[in-house]
């Protein structure tokens, strides 16, 4: 996408983003009565709420979203206050307006890939809508076009393939953009060319662009170093371009396949490959191959990822020899061909980040990437993980366990190991796949029943699926969201258990947060000078012997005294540089940084 195409979709993305926020905050304010400095009316005072129970429900979930934020906040400071704030309204409302947007650009991005029929493009022109109409005008109250029933169910449509972008709390289904508000948001859009909403870019930029500029600044001079999960966040947002994301997935996954399969035909494709010094590797089916990006941003490790993968499994079908497994599997080579996408997504991707809107974006990306390789593709996406901390105070998990959990023996050991790892989760929303958890829950495995993570993961799955069950039978919406974000959590704690073939990243970098400084330096003495030394660190920890890792950082780290460490000890200790790229400034966007590119294979 040219400088000319990202100014137009910045200038439109910000319209949008204060068009759904103050539409949204409105409802929050006027029907909810949840006022914008934090005050929350008595429901005396909200007359027209009385008896609306659906309406009730909806401002329980939203003030339970609310109240989480400022939850997390007291996890790290005694002093912390658990009533609502101003900022955790603007938080839970960010978040919202995000996640509506995210839909609303799915399905864009869909229609312009002529995946479904035109949905929002021309409003109440558009095909899909005139198709509703013609089938549900007979049923629609007198005097109503069904307009924003229709966008309704197309969002839910778009929410129910993408699993990010809902949760069984509903806690963003709470609040609907008006007609009046939709009818604009869709009126910027269509003032966008059509090359844009079928570039693949596009999504990582809506990401970017969402958050002002006047917001980063004013957080860089409030602080040196992030204050919170949210800051390190949105001061770490910077585009990949393609060409680094081309030569980093070429020389880790290209290059291991290359090793296993020298006689590819492949490799003619990529024109960022660096061949000297093969060393041949013992074959692995394409199945079996794992990449995960621990810092994943909007996804373009990943998706460029996608591609080789799909082009290695096509490879393989096609082979006399390697091709028997995955001819076996799928004898019909058009069934094949609709399978891989979802076969990759499911087996060989993974994607962790600690902030919920940019899974949401690499999941839509991951969907539209599967439905371009083949329209009949319908990829789960549960492999691409927002990094949270277990939700609830206190009390919320000791309800939980003691309701949840009935068996003596099996209360004690799952218990005993979900404290762990609530307590080590409490820095997961700035820390994410940093954490070690798996590793001190070794010592629990080794003392009782719950013999592997495995083990525990299975159990606690199965104990969250009852909870979750029981809340949704008795309308507990609050408890509902309790085991809803759980999930999600231990999601990552399964992500924490493997080892991959590569890793790739773009990690942030400077100081760790301040709220988890003190966790970070412990666990990274020979790295807590720079995040982005303690992710190569942690990113080698993660791979299998020999497996490579791909990231285009500062390139101080090659250097600076402060470095040494890292040279010798991860760099040159832990792995051997393969390839390097000296980049220098004008890589990362607006990013006033020197950077390098390179590969480390893990010893």
């Amino acid at each position: 996408m040219n400088q000319d195409q990202r100014n137009n979709l910045r200038s439109a993305v910000q319209e949008m983003r204060r068009l759904l926020e103050d539409d949204l905050g409105q409802q929050l304010s006027a029907t909810y009565g949840i006022r914008d400095d934090g005050t929350v009316f008595d429901l005396a005072k909200l007359p027209h709420l009385h008896g609306d129970s659906e309406r009730l429900d909806k401002r329980e979930i939203m003030l339970g979203a609310i109240r989480d934020y400022a939850a997390r906040r007291a996890a790290h400071s005694a002093k912390a206050n658990q009533a609502i704030a101003a900022s955790d309204r603007e938080d839970y409302l960010r978040a919202h307006a995000f996640t509506l947007l995210n839909r609303f650009a799915g399905l864009r991005l869909l229609e312009a890939r002529d995946y479904l029929m035109n949905v929002l493009k021309g409003g109440k022109e558009a095909q899909g809508f005139k198709f509703f109409t013609a089938l549900a005008k007979p049923t629609l109250p007198l005097g109503e076009d069904g307009y924003t029933l229709y966008i309704d169910l197309m969002l839910e449509e778009v929410a129910t393939t993408i699993p990010a972008l809902r949760e069984r709390s509903g806690k963003f289904d709470t609040l609907r953009a008006s007609e009046g508000a939709v009818l604009e948001l869709i009126a910027a859009m269509d003032a966008l060319p059509d090359d844009i909403w079928r570039s693949d870019e596009t999504l990582g930029w809506i990401f970017q662009y969402f958050t002002p500029e006047e917001r980063r600044k004013k957080a860089r001079k409030a602080s040196a170093a992030p204050r919170n999960s949210d800051e390190l966040a949105f001061r770490n947002q910077f585009f990949t371009p393609d060409y680094v994301v081309r030569f980093l997935v070429q020389n880790t996954l290209g290059r291991i396949w290359l090793e296993m399969h020298p006689e590819t035909a492949l490799k003619e494709t990529w024109a960022y490959l660096v061949e000297e010094g093969l060393e041949p590797r013992e074959y692995k089916p394409p199945y079996d191959l794992k990449v995960i990006d621990p810092a994943c941003g909007s996804g373009h490790f990943l998706l460029y990822s996608f591609e080789v993968l799909h082009d290695i499994y096509h490879e393989v079908y096609r082979h006399p020899e390697l091709g028997h497994k995955l001819r076996a599997d799928y004898p019909d080579p058009d069934d094949f061909a609709r399978s891989v996408p979802e076969v990759i997504i499911a087996n060989n991707l993974y994607g962790v980040d600690i902030d919920r809107r940019v899974v949401q974006v690499t999941q839509v990306a991951l969907y539209l990437k599967a439905k371009r390789l083949h329209q009949g593709a319908e990829p789960k996406l549960g492999n691409i993980v927002f990094a949270q901390q277990l939700p609830g105070s206190d009390e919320d998990f000791e309800r939980f366990t003691d309701t949840a959990i009935t068996d003596a023996q099996e209360h004690m050991w799952v218990k005993s190991a979900l404290k762990t790892i609530y307590s080590d989760f409490l820095h997961a929303d700035e820390l994410g796949i940093m954490l070690k958890t798996d590793e001190k829950l070794e010592q629990i495995f080794d003392q009782g029943p719950l013999f592997d993570m495995t083990n525990l993961l299975t159990r606690t799955e199965d104990v969250l699926d009852r909870y979750i069950d029981e809340a949704s039978q008795d309308a507990e919406v609050l408890a509902l969201m309790f085991g809803d974000e759980s999930r999600q959590a231990l999601k990552l704690l399964e992500l924490m258990q493997y080892h991959y073939d590569v890793v790739l990243m773009n990690p942030p970098f400077g100081a760790a947060a301040k709220n988890s400084k003190k966790a970070f330096e412990k666990l990274y003495p020979k790295t807590k000078n720079d995040l982005y030394a303690a992710f190569v660190e942690r990113g080698l920890d993660l791979l299998h012997t020999r497996g490579r890792l791909g990231a285009i950082t500062s390139r101080t780290g090659f250097f600076l005294k402060s470095y040494k460490k890292w040279r010798e000890e991860i760099l040159l200790g832990m792995g051997h540089l393969a390839v390097v790229a000296d980049l220098g400034y004008g890589v990362l966007d607006k990013a006033m940084v020197e950077v390098a590119a390179y590969v480390v294979e893990r010893k």
